[in-house]
């Protein structure tokens, strides 16, 4: 179902935050549209959206045509 391509990762500390970037050029899909609020036990998918929205204080997803971007900010 995936593009089994790379994914780059920088993470990058500031005096108030830390800042989490991860980079693909698999099929676009922007997991801050996704509407499910909660982990279904029985649910194949949405767990790992779910928990960045629980533990990061800003995701921002961007896609230029042909780099997927999702930006993750945890404030100290």
């Amino acid at each position: 179902k995936h593009n089994a391509g790379s994914i780059d990762i920088v993470c990058k500390t500031t005096p108030t935050s830390l800042i989490v970037c991860l980079q693909d050029t698999s099929w676009p899909f922007n997991p801050t549209t996704y509407q499910s609020t909660s982990c279904d036990a029985f649910s194949i998918r949405g767990r790992g959206i779910v928990l960045m929205r629980a533990v990061t204080d800003e995701l921002k997803y961007t896609h230029d045509g042909k780099t997927n971007t999702l930006t993750l900010k945890k404030q100290r």
